[in-house]
């Protein structure tokens, strides 16, 4: 361990690495990183982007701690070498990157750092599921769920490993959690004690908040991990920041000339997720599927009612109250549209058709 500073990594790819890192005993200090190949500098940057997550876990005074490196692969001869971390004034490692080593283990050590931290103990605690469905307050619960679940007893981001290491996981785990739909967390932990959890969110501030984050991930100048990890997202992004989302008849556009790849980003996402297999377009056959899934649920919330889902969460399993601040990860950029004009709401129906079902399903079935 690095006795004067703490660091995570939470993305490494050749072309990429971000995380997070502050001095121990001056939490304020801007740090300036390095990332080193044998003795030669390839990137460096400066670990002030905000985390709003450390934030909000009292990690960090004022969360503007994390950081990312872009490397030129031209920079790098062999690209098997191991990246060296470093500060810009010392060559003594902070973390050592070995492209051998299973990338997906670097997202592990934040989250392990974090609840190893925060974790209250409270007795024998149940085994949990979360299916995350992007863009519902996922994030908050992934969040404040780490600070109940001790470190070795959570894996999220599920999505990230390989399936063949997922008896492992059903193993050794207690809380779970990824970008997955019901089928495969069904497939692999189904049989098995958890309990299945899951959030959805008013279907047309569902997809207005989908479609600028895709946006953000091919315009943002602090976050260009898709832009080096996964081109069709990004150029998927890249197309959607030339939309005229302002007008009605550039929404009406979108909608209409979707493709088969695009329509599974947007074609009524949540219901996606409580299906059984991955589908091309949704219908009414699909959605009779997904709302019978619903009822595998211990406990379905709504992105509105945050605060009374997770409450409800901690009672259901007896589990140590924590505190909430707030809801993480809310874009405060400006709307595309205005998803109360019923012009546009027309126009994006045929997206949002059975998500409006299903959201209002779970309404008054939860």
């Amino acid at each position: 361990m690095n006795f004067f500073h703490k660091i995570a990594i939470d993305r490494f790819h050749p072309s990429y690495v971000s995380g997070w890192c502050y001095h121990r005993f001056a939490k304020k200090k801007t740090l300036t990183l390095c990332l080193r190949v044998k003795d030669r500098i390839v990137s460096k940057t400066t670990a002030n982007l905000f985390r709003e997550d450390l934030l909000e876990l009292g990690l960090h005074p004022t969360g503007k701690c994390g950081f990312e490196l872009i490397i030129d692969p031209a920079a790098v001869c062999n690209g098997r070498q191991a990246y060296i971390l470093t500060l810009e004034d010392s060559k003594r490692p902070l973390a050592v990157l070995n492209h051998g080593e299973n990338e997906r283990h670097w997202g592990q050590r934040i989250r392990g750092l974090i609840s190893s931290s925060l974790s209250v103990f409270s007795g024998s605690r149940p085994r949990i599921v979360f299916m995350h469905i992007p863009k519902t307050a996922g994030t908050s619960f992934n969040t404040h769920s780490s600070k109940i679940f001790q470190r070795r007893e959570i894996s999220t981001h599920i999505e990230l490993e390989d399936q063949s290491h997922y008896h492992i996981l059903a193993r050794d785990k207690k809380y779970l959690s990824g970008h997955l739909r019901f089928g495969v967390l069904k497939d692999f932990f189904g049989d098995q004690d958890f309990r299945f959890y899951t959030i959805v969110r008013e279907p047309y501030g569902h997809l207005h908040s989908h479609l600028k984050w895709m946006i953000k991930t091919a315009t943002s100048d602090s976050d260009n991990y898709f832009k080096y990890s996964n081109r069709v997202i990004y150029d998927l992004g890249r197309k959607l920041s030339g939309v005229a989302f302002d007008h009605a008849s550039g929404i009406m556009d979108f909608v209409g000339n979707l493709d088969e790849v695009e329509a599974r980003f947007f074609d009524n996402m949540q219901t996606r997720y409580f299906c059984d297999h991955e589908i091309s377009r949704m219908t009414e056959v699909d959605f009779r599927q997904a709302l019978d899934n619903t009822k595998r649920f211990s406990l379905i919330g709504l992105t509105e009612e945050y605060d009374s889902f997770f409450a409800k969460f901690i009672k259901q399993n007896s589990l140590a109250d924590t505190q909430i601040t707030r809801q993480l990860n809310r874009s405060l950029d400006p709307p595309l549209f205005d998803a109360a004009d019923p012009v546009v709401r027309s126009a994006l129906l045929p997206l949002v058709q059975y998500d409006l079902q299903l959201y209002e399903e779970v309404k008054k079935g939860w």
